[in-house]
């Protein structure tokens, strides 16, 4: 999978989509919010998206 898709965005997403995205599936991913056994390792996998293109440099060096 790619960042985009673990963040189901597409690869044009304005930074602002991204970063409702994030949001959205931070909460319900979230370790403290759920008790899920694969919720810690998903949340991993969105933050690490997240970061990536968030950042306009990370960004332009994953695509």
């Amino acid at each position: 999978k790619t960042h985009y898709d673990i963040l189901d965005v597409p690869k044009d997403a304005t930074t602002d989509i991204i970063r409702k995205s994030y949001l959205e599936k931070s909460l319900k991913y979230h370790p403290d919010l759920n008790k899920e056994h694969s919720c810690g390792e998903k949340f991993k996998f969105i933050s690490n998206a997240h970061s990536v293109l968030s950042c306009t440099l990370e960004r332009q060096k994953y695509d």
